[in-house]
């Protein structure tokens, strides 16, 4: 496993690593339609 950051920005650990913003909430289009 490398100790960069892949493509996706992820860390070694699974963890985000400075996320732009959060994948996980949804876009502001989907809670306001």
């Amino acid at each position: 496993m490398t100790v960069t950051t892949d493509s996706n920005g992820l860390s070694r650990n699974g963890k985000w690593d400075t996320p732009p913003m959060l994948p996980m909430l949804p876009p502001p289009s989907a809670t306001h339609p």
